[in-house]
């Protein structure tokens, strides 16, 4: 589960959450300068839904390569399925060639 968070949600998350916590203060900043006087309309905050959806997705592909690079068996390694062996079950396991 926590693999998943890690791999799937996290990355899809994470760029929206900065970039809230960025507008929070950049929406502090503003009432401050409101309060001061000073000419604001430059600071209008717009939300890029569509970069931080691209950011999420490239994040989420960058970690997916990651795990396929980093983790896993050699290459040309075959499969050996789960078996019943003198009453007891072998889980699977990767063997090399």
């Amino acid at each position: 589960m926590i693999r998943i968070i890690f791999t799937y949600v996290l990355p899809l998350v994470l760029p929206s959450i900065l970039y809230f916590i960025w507008m929070g203060w950049v929406r502090r900043k503003i009432d401050a300068a409101k309060r001061a006087g000073e000419d604001v309309e430059h600071l209008e905050i717009k939300t890029p839904w569509i970069r931080l959806v691209l950011a999420g997705v490239l994040l989420m592909a960058i970690g997916l390569g990651v795990i396929a690079t980093v983790g896993g068996s050699p290459a040309g390694s075959s499969y050996q399925p789960p078996r019943f062996e003198d009453g007891k079950i072998v889980p699977g396991e990767m063997t090399p060639k």
